[in-house]
């Protein structure tokens, strides 16, 4: 609570504009924010039991017996509570991965960006391989944000000073990427958590691009 306060004191003006003033956020702002923006922010809201169950909050004895955790909708839930937009194609963007199609020595670099995810990581050549995949899939999104991260983060920050922040490799992160649906490779990782509706309108896309290309 104290940083969000310091936060509307250093910047009392942007959020006069948004119409927040100080004690207006508190400890549980980010929480209340995303499931009121998951259960009501779009026409085409994940279901209530899955925002509950990811927020921990206890929907009954009876419902909590017959309602259980599914990957399909907590996925979409997943993508919602970021703020895409449920409306656009952009919503089914891949998070970021490294892409070595194309690359002649593609084993050779995967072979290498284990070594060094399992380097960074304490006990890293012990690791699961599910966890290692997840510890990868994080790094991944690091090395794709990291100069917004460099001009975002204050230079004092902790991650600046980290080594898996401050050594990664130029030769890795040119083949860090993200891709829609109709732009997939074989590396791509597989597409989660879209609604019905955008799985139409992706395969709608997908056919109006194959006419276009016969044109």
């Amino acid at each position: 609570m104290i940083c969000f306060c310091k936060v509307i004191r250093y910047h009392p003006d942007e959020f006069k504009q948004a119409g927040v003033d100080s004690g207006d956020l508190g400890l549980h702002s980010v929480r209340k924010g995303s499931c009121s923006y998951a259960a009501a922010g779009t026409t085409v809201a994940p279901p209530m039991v899955s925002i509950c169950l990811r927020a921990m909050w206890s929907i009954g004895r009876v419902k909590e017996g017959y309602m259980s955790f599914e990957r399909a909708c907590d996925q979409y839930l997943g993508r919602v509570i970021t703020g895409m937009d449920c409306n656009e194609a952009s919503f089914a963007i891949s998070p970021p991965y490294f892409d070595f199609t194309g690359c002649d020595d593609s084993k050779k670099k995967d072979k290498m960006l284990n070594q060094i995810v399992s380097n960074f990581m304490v006990g890293g050549v012990h690791l699961t391989p599910r966890v290692f995949h997840i510890v990868k899939m994080c790094y991944a999104s690091l090395c794709y944000h990291t100069d917004f991260l460099k001009n975002t983060l204050h230079k004092e920050s902790y991650l600046q000073s980290l080594p898996f922040f401050t050594q990664i490799p130029k030769a890795l992160q040119q083949f860090v990427c993200t891709r829609l649906p109709w732009s997939s490779t074989s590396h791509t990782p597989k597409f989660t958590g879209m609604c019905s509706v955008l799985v139409i309108f992706i395969s709608l896309l997908k056919l109006t691009m194959f006419l276009l290309f016969l044109t």
